[in-house]
């Protein structure tokens, strides 16, 4: 069995801002490439791991998750807490877990339990904010962040804390002023601890959830935390090497031109005077 450090053995981080200006409406890229997720539960391990239509994924993740026993959900909450706690003494408005970030972090890190490495993406090549738009599928992601560490498994909450705190981007994920809402997930196998912590700025919301599977035409409006600017159009990309598929304006989403093999991924582009955004919604498929 291997041996790790009290504290850190692998720590990385992450942080973008997705919300930036676009030249171009409707032509943005982005996603990660959709496979199989082989999970720490043996009940959720096989050969080809998850399924890789959406549905299934999401459904599938989300019983691996509820029904796991590697799950340390004492430590998550506590490092919520301290999180909270020093975003409090800095004047910052408190971060709320949102459950599809959980979903989105516990996943992964049953993943890196099960298979033994640390990484943003999983073996397959899918990234945070591909499980975040797959699990979430009213939420409109503008900055997005997240942290990632492999520790002994005898660490305790504070020096788990302390850990994030002593890395400057880690520690910059905790307390950036325009993340909102977090997720996290703890696994513990073989002695170690694998932690993942995802961030996002809820940028705005669909008015209704988007099903995984479409067909034809879906009703779609949006809104935005801030109040500002206009929804003038959407695109759908493929998730798995972000050409565009099809976009158009408010408010109908039409996925007619998405092949049944392919995942989508759904972009908000919203005007503010001269300058066009875009936000990140979440996943789709026919």
């Amino acid at each position: 069995m291997p041996e790790y450090d009290t504290f850190m053995s692998v720590m990385l981080q992450r942080y973008v801002n997705f919300r930036s200006i676009v030249s171009l409406a409707f032509a943005a890229a982005g996603g990660a490439v959709l496979s199989s997720l082989a999970m720490a539960d043996t009940r959720c391990v096989g050969a080809g791991g998850y399924a890789s239509d959406l549905s299934n994924y999401i459904a599938e993740t989300n019983l691996c998750v509820e029904e796991t026993d590697v799950l340390r959900a004492d430590v998550e909450q506590e490092l919520a807490d301290r999180v909270n706690a020093a975003r409090t003494d800095l004047g910052l408005a408190p971060i709320t877990r949102r459950g599809s970030l959980d979903m989105a972090a516990k996943a992964h890190a049953l993943d890196m339990a099960s298979r033994d490495y640390v990484a943003h993406a999983d073996l397959e090549g899918r990234d945070h904010l591909f499980r975040i738009r797959a699990m979430d599928r009213e939420l409109l992601v503008g900055d997005f962040g997240a942290n990632v560490i492999k520790l002994a498994a005898s660490t305790s909450d504070a020096q788990l804390f302390q850990t994030l705190s002593q890395d400057e981007e880690n520690a910059l994920n905790l307390v950036r002023s325009s993340f909102s809402d977090m997720g996290i997930g703890i696994a513990e196998a073989d002695g170690a601890l694998y932690l993942v912590m995802t961030f996002a700025e809820a940028a705005g919301k669909l008015e209704q959830p988007i099903p995984p599977q479409i067909e034809g035409r879906q009703s779609m409006s949006a809104s935005l935390e801030d109040g500002t600017g206009a929804q003038v159009g959407w695109s759908i990309t493929d998730a798995s090497t972000g050409a565009l598929v099809t976009n158009g304006t408010f408010g109908r989403l039409r996925a007619t031109r998405l092949d049944r093999e392919t995942v989508g991924a759904v972009d908000i582009i919203v005007q503010d005077g001269a300058r066009l955004t875009m936000v990140k919604g979440p996943l789709v498929a026919r």
